[in-house]
């Protein structure tokens, strides 16, 4: 009598990667991609810092007279001691950021500056979404809202339109940005006013 055969099948072959090792080999790879983007961030953070630095002092020499001196950066407190906002300060002159929301394409932000006599010396955009050609031209230092409003007592004049019976002449066809650069300048001399009546207009 034949012996039979005790014969055993192989066993299956996974031919894959089990779950935990391609687990423990995604995480390794997210931890050092994290570690990248880390390194990477800490490296460029300061160069960043210092190009935006640059630019905002050539924004603040262009909106301050020539022969004012360096600026230095200012506080405006509120009651509880807290701070409303920045601004700058230089032999009396004074430069400081205001913003309306109604710009034809978002928010317009401005640096707008002032002479030590309290009249608008010049203003820069800095933010905007304005329609190329059009509430761009905010950003030209050839536009008419500029050459009207430049020269301008703070306190004194009307920041509105002429088409709202205000003193400032707007852009053509650019009636909705003008409206805005002349809100953020409104702001801007309201904010003058409230330095003004700190006493806080001279360097410590």
């Amino acid at each position: 009598m034949a012996e039979s055969a005790n014969v055993q099948n192989p066993s299956p072959k996974t031919g894959g990667v089990s779950p935990l090792r391609l687990a423990a080999v995604l995480t390794a790879v997210s931890a050092v991609s994290a570690l990248l983007v880390a390194v990477v961030g800490a490296v460029t953070a300061k160069p960043i810092q210092e190009a935006m630095a640059r630019e905002h002092a050539a924004l603040l020499g262009q909106v301050l007279p020539p022969d004012a001196p360096e600026p230095v950066e200012r506080a405006s407190l509120a009651p509880d001691g807290s701070t409303n906002f920045i601004y700058y300060v230089a032999d009396g002159a004074i430069a400081l950021e205001a913003e309306s929301p109604h710009g034809y394409g978002g928010p317009l932000r401005l640096l707008v500056g002032f002479d030590r006599n309290g009249a608008l010396f010049s203003f820069k955009v800095i933010q905007h979404s304005e329609t190329p050609g059009l509430g761009a031209q905010l950003a030209s230092p050839a536009n008419p809202l500029l050459a009207s409003a430049c020269g301008r007592p703070a306190a004194a004049t009307d920041w509105r339109v002429a088409k709202d019976g205000g003193d400032i002449d707007a852009l053509t066809a650019a009636t909705i940005s003008s409206r805005a650069a002349c809100e953020a300048i409104a702001e801007a001399a309201r904010r003058l006013s409230e330095i003004r009546e700190q006493g806080r207009t001279s360097e410590p």
